[in-house]
This record gives C-alpha cells, sequence and structure tokens, in this order.
C-alpha cells in the first residue's frame, strides 16, 4: 500500500505532509512522557521485525498480494503513538533506501499507514477487548480493519488527486485490501503469540496479560534472530505478484504515473548488479539493521532529552 511518487497531486501529498509531520510530533511528545528505559531497546527491535515481515510478499489470489502492515502489531505492544513512530521510521528506511514508497508521498503513506491504520486499529482493538474479553478477536478484528481504513483513505486521496474516481477507487482498494486484511489480521495474531510466550509485561495496557506468570526469557535477543530469519531465510520467496496499490493501479491504468525522485541505493530490495535469493537476504539484513538503528537512535534521543 506504499503510494509512489506521481500518484498524488502536489496539493494532497503537501496537506498530507503537513498534517503528518505534526502527528509525528505530538506523538514524540506522548511517547517522551511515558518512555520507560527498558523498552527503549525493544522498540528499535519491534520496528526491525516489522520492516522484515513487510518484505515477505502473501499471495491473496488473482495476481494479487499482500504483505503485514504491522500498525496493530505494535500499537498492541508499545501503543498507539509509538506505533506512529515506528511505522513512520520504517516507512522512511524503505523511501530512502530501497525506493518502496515515494519520498514526496511519505507523509501521505506515514497518514495511511501510521495515523489512519495504527490509530483507528488500536481503538478498535480497545473497544473489542474490553467488551468481548477475547484477545484474538480483538486483534483480528482490528488489523483486518486497520488494513481496510488505510486503502479507503488512499482511494480517496488519488480521487481528490483525480487520479481515478472515487466511485471506482474505493470498492477496488477495499475489496483487494479486505483479503490482505485476513493475512494481517493472521500474522498478527501469530506474532504476538511469540511475544507473550517470551514475556507479556510488554503489552500495552492489557491488564488480563499482565496478570499471567510466565518464565523471563531474553526477549529481545529472540525478536532480533527472528527478524533477521525472516529477512534472510523467508523474504527471497516472497510472491512476486503486484500488491494491492499496485494490481489496482495496474488494472485501472494509471500505474504508469508512479515516478521516483531520489535514486535509491538497494531499488526494489535488490543489490544492483547482484539479483536472485541472495541479494534479497543481504538487502533484508541492511533493511533490518538499518531499520533498528534509526529507531534505536530516535527513541534514544527523546529518552535523554526527558532525562535532562
Amino acid at each position: 500500500m506504499h503510494i509512489p511518487d506521481g500518484f498524488l497531486e502536489p496539493k494532497v501529498w503537501v496537506s498530507l505532509t503537513a498534517v503528518s509531520a505534526a502527528a509525528v510530533a505530538y506523538a514524540s511528545k506522548k511517547v517522551s512522557k511515558d518512555l520507560d528505559e527498558k523498552k527503549v531497546p525493544l522498540m528499535g527491535v519491534i520496528a526491525a521485525f516489522v520492516f522484515a515481515a513487510q518484505m515477505v510478499n502473501f499471495p491473496v489470489g488473482g495476481g494479487t498480494s499482500g504483505h503485514l502492515m504491522g500498525g496493530v502489531l505494535i500499537a498492541t505492544i508499545m501503543g498507539p503513538f509509538a506505533a506512529i513512530l515506528m511505522i513512520s521510521t520504517v516507512l522512511i528506511i524503505q523511501a530512502l533506501l530501497f525506493q518502496d514508497g515515494g519520498i514526496t508521498t511519505l507523509g501521505a503513506n506515514i497518514f495511511n499507514m501510521g495515523i489512519v491504520g495504527a490509530g483507528l486499529g488500536y481503538l478498535t482493538f480497545k473497544g473489542l477487548n474490553r467488551v468481548t474479553g477475547n484477545l484474538n478477536f480483538a486483534v483480528f478484528t482490528a488489523s483486518w480493519l486497520s488494513v481496510v481504513t488505510a486503502a479507503g483513505t488512499a482511494a480517496a486521496e488519488l480521487s481528490i488527486s483525480g487520479v481515478i474516481p472515487i466511485a471506482v477507487s474505493l470498492p477496488a482498494m477495499t475489496g483487494v485490501h479486505a483479503i490482505i486484511g485476513i493475512g494481517e489480521g493472521a500474522i498478527t495474531i501469530a506474532a504476538l503469540g511469540l511475544i507473550s510466550g517470551v514475556s507479556v509485561d510488554v503489552f500495552y495496557g492489557v491488564q488480563t496479560v499482565e496478570e499471567r506468570k510466565v518464565q523471563r526469557r531474553p526477549i529481545l535477543w529472540i525478536l532480533l534472530a527472528v527478524s533477521m530469519s525472516v529477512a534472510v531465510f523467508i523474504a527471497p520467496f516472497a510472491s512476486e505478484f503486484p500488491d494491492g496499490l499496485e494490481k489496482v493501479a495496474e488494472s485501472l491504468g494509471f500505474l504508469e504515473r508512479g515516478t521516483s525522485k531520489v535514486t535509491s541505493p538497494l531499488p526494489d530490495y535488490q543489490i544492483p548488479g547482484l539479483s536472485g535469493g541472495i541479494s534479497t537476504s543481504m538487502v533484508g539484513v541492511v533493511g533490518v539493521l538499518a531499520t533498528f538503528g534509526l529507531a534505536y537512535m530516535i527513541i534514544k534521543i527523546m529518552h535523554r532529552k526527558v532525562k535532562r
């Protein structure tokens, strides 16, 4: 669902850049107030895991693929404001290093996947978990809804940009992403199952989970190892079908609008001159480390400001 340069008109992406910048600034302030020093490296690892998971496109039928968005996953563990920051970090690394998502549309992608996806998804999770008491149901439904609403928002942005009428873009985008959302929900539940098996006290504001007694394990190293394993061993076998937005753009005839405003060093998650699984694995390691490093640096700087 990464919108490339050229899909949105300046009036749209400039406005969304301003909104997203304000939201990220506000999220930074909120996270700084409640920042736990023990969770600083954890936020970096979670961001790295989402980056690795997003490399793995899974087929959803009709020659289309999807991948994890990860907003609800991060929000469930670290809270909605941390999710906005970490999704923004992932999107920055993807746009600058891998030409995945545009530079001019970075604000739009943060708005769609971070603010709308993670924010609305977390509110849905909290409400459903409180009403039903069923954690998995709440996680799955919130994850599914986060993908569909983010897709619907992207469709509205395309319509405002004059690319395609909303009557066409909305059903096309939400239809294919309703299927992708099922994968989002399943992956999020599986990832949270892994994390809860390691340490449940990382969950954000879920008292019933915090009350359980579990054996402590080195969660950071386990999650980092899982992230590396996904990037090295699973990402090379990801589906080569276009993702939901690319498929819709191809079907509706506006794919050629896509451009690139910068020359990325590792475009399309490949090393120039080296193709195949080895290239993907090597790039995956670079991406995991870069995402962890940027996220850790951002949170560490915020933490130091709080201590002063």
